[in-house]
């Protein structure tokens, strides 16, 4: 059974998909004809949507009839389906094509001729495939054998009516407890096939959103922490080195200038004690402008350090920056994540309503079903009752006659035992009276082929509801 199944699923796919290369090629072919304008790209899009519907609707079909127990009866139904599902979609590809000849216009045969041939061709071997005509090989001989079973049930109701009723009585709880069941494993599937669709619709969407939920807390809290981070450790990078720097700097700044301070001191002492201390005061010049070179280069250093951490600082704002375009490119991604959850949320919706449909026009058509077997049981039973009253009837009538005939023929017994006698005493001159006696007994004869006739009627009664037995079974 497992290979008969991949075989069918196999032959579905198969089908779906050439059909779809189909659609393709000939939208293809119009779209290179016709201005972008005047191509109509709803059209392409509702045949695509329809061939899927059809797709999804062939699979559940097999999914039920691969339930049946009855493999004969079950393969029938099978190739059935798949040559239903074959001629749906190949009317939709010829509405599409029809609409894309009307638009291109008296080229659209020569551009659609090859697309033409070889769905013909591929449709031929898929109904050889299938084995349609097998199958209504099939079908025929399997109505024979049923007429040929019926024209047997009819002769043993003949011969043993009780048996034939107590068949039919139970032949009719059969079928009704067939109808029952049938339809007990329809609603079962139909809730099934709902509970299973709603739960691993709501789980899918939950762990989506659970999912979406959790990366968006863990990219929010992994930026908000780097960014703390990065800034704290910024900033006290920067208040260390500042002051740092700015500590060495000033106590280099006041050392210099207590220098400076203690040359003066030493060279106004100099010059105070001696006239000859010229070249000591050139070089306390010279060493004081050194000094203030250096406190220069110091403060220059200094300046170019705090514009390199400004450039630092500069960056880190940028990428800052970019973190919250990227931080907003996610919630966009979000957004549009929620809204396809939605758009797989209406369309799940969508196919539950036509399945929905589906299932409750299967259920109509099996209650019509079963109405009509009730009304026929009723009908039979009905005409049954009308045939055993009328044949209560015809067995009182037949005694009737019976006892009629019998008494015909008991006075017509008496009348020629005393015609006889009549012979032997009456002599030739009581002709008159004897030939009255011929009138009675001309007229006991007419009355006797009177009741052969009736009894004529009868049995011609008897074939007559005969036959109405026969058209009721």
């Amino acid at each position: 059974m497992e290979a008969i199944s991949q075989r069918v699923y196999d032959r579905i796919r198969s089908i779906h998909e050439f059909m779809n290369e189909s659609i393709d090629k000939m939208s293809k072919a119009v779209n290179e004809s016709v201005p972008a304008e005047k191509a109509d790209e709803n059209s392409f899009l509702e045949v695509k949507k329809d061939l899927k519907n059809l797709h999804t609707l062939a699979l559940v079909a097999f999914d039920f009839l691969s339930k049946e127990h009855d493999e004969q009866t079950t393969s029938i139904l099978i190739d059935r389906m798949i040559c239903s599902y074959m001629k749906a979609s190949a009317k939709l590809c010829s509405e599409f094509q029809d609409d894309g000849i009307e638009m291109i216009g008296e080229n659209g045969n020569e551009k659609f001729e090859d697309i033409f041939e070889k769905e013909t061709e591929v449709v031929g071997k898929f109904v050889q495939e299938t084995g349609e005509l097998k199958m209504e090989e099939k079908c025929e001989k399997k109505l024979k054998e049923i007429d040929s079973r019926m024209s047997r049930e009819v002769d043993e109701k003949e011969s043993n009516e009780e048996k034939k009723e107590e068949e039919s009585t139970k032949e009719s709880i059969v079928k009704e407890d067939e109808v029952e069941k049938l339809r007990i494993e329809m609603s079962s599937l139909k809730t099934e096939m709902k509970e299973v669709a709603d739960a691993k619709t709501r789980k899918e969407v939950q762990d989506l959103r659970m999912k979406l939920d959790q990366s968006e807390r863990k990219i929010e809290e992994l930026t908000k922490q780097k960014d703390e981070r990065l800034i704290e450790q910024l900033k006290e990078e920067i208040r260390i080195n500042n002051l740092e720097e700015l500590r060495a700097k000033d106590a280099l700044i006041e050392q210099l200038k207590e220098e400076n301070r203690n040359l003066q001191k030493n060279l106004t002492v100099s010059l105070e004690n001696s006239k000859t201390l010229g070249s000591l005061v050139e070089d306390g010049n010279r060493k004081i402008g050194e000094k203030e070179e250096m406190i220069r280069d110091l403060e220059n250093r200094k300046n170019e350090e705090l514009a390199g951490k400004d450039e630092k600082i500069k960056e880190w704002e940028e990428w800052s920056e970019q973190a919250t375009e990227r931080i907003e490119e996610l919630e966009q991604s979000k957004k549009e994540l929620i809204e396809a959850i939605d758009q797989c949320e209406k369309e799940i919706r969508k196919w539950e309503r036509e399945c929905s449909d589906e299932w409750t026009q299967r259920v109509l058509e099996i209650t019509s079903q079963y109405h009509q077997i009730e009304d026929l049981r009723a009908s039979f039973i009905s005409l049954q009752k009308e045939y055993d009253k009328r044949e209560e009837e015809m067995k009182l009538e037949r005694a009737e006659w019976a006892e009629k005939e019998s008494e015909l023929i008991q006075r017509m017994e008496e009348m020629e035992e005393e015609m006889a006698r009549l012979r032997e005493k009456v002599p030739e001159e009581n002709k008159m009276e004897k030939e009255g006696l011929e009138e009675e007994s001309s007229e006991e004869i007419k009355e006797e082929g009177d009741f052969e006739a009736v009894n004529d009627g009868m049995e011609s009664d008897d074939s007559s509801f005969d036959h109405l037995d026969d058209q009721d079974d």
